[in-house]
């Protein structure tokens, strides 16, 4: 799987890419609190070092993700808390270089009884629809190697097909011979 910036989303590879006109791109998000097994070596150490063991209570867990709108949202392990789409012009004074048309899930937990949180999880896994002209153009390519590799192949065979099938029928027979003769070895033995 492809490395992504964000070191908690995996890009999972489409091999067959290169023969479709437009893909589904999937990328997921594993999000997981107090699990230290299944964090980003980078993030675990990040942790051990900025803060001594059990330093933190924690209680309130809040989980946000931006994604375009674009994106189908097709799995989530558990019901977020809300949604929203990003005004633009609102949130570029907050966050700059936000894109436009972003939705942000909200995912939530509080502690509870004055306990800390003992743990949270988040998984999502995106759709995303990719096309576009690369796309196309890597698309054809391949369709136009394809369709010359399959005509040079045809052509070779055409006039050689009369030897391949003697060669291949000589084979066999000379195959059943040896059968042949194995078994008479055999009964007689």
């Amino acid at each position: 799987m492809k490395k992504h910036q964000n070191p908690f989303v995996e890009d999972v590879p489409v091999f067959d890419r290169f023969m479709l006109s437009g893909y589904e791109h999937v990328e997921y998000l594993d999000f997981r609190l107090n699990d230290a097994r299944t964090l980003p070596l980078a993030v675990e150490q990040r942790i051990a070092r900025d803060q001594p063991a059990n330093a933190t209570v924690i209680d309130l867990v809040a989980f946000l993700t931006a994604v375009p709108v674009s994106a189908a949202l097709s799995v989530t392990h558990t019901a977020f808390h809300k949604m929203r789409l990003l005004e633009n012009s609102i949130w570029t004074a907050y966050a700059e270089g936000i894109p436009h048309g972003m939705v942000v899930y909200h995912w939530k937990k509080k502690a509870t009884n004055g306990k800390s949180i003992e743990d949270f999880s988040a998984f999502v896994k995106l759709q995303i629809r990719l096309s576009g002209a690369q796309i196309l153009l890597n698309y054809l390519l391949f369709a136009l190697v394809f369709g010359v590799f399959g005509n040079l192949v045809a052509g070779w065979l055409q006039p050689n097909l009369g030897f391949i099938g003697s060669a291949i029928w000589g084979f066999f027979a000379g195959l059943l011979r040896i059968l042949e003769n194995f078994r008479l070895v055999v009964l007689t033995g």
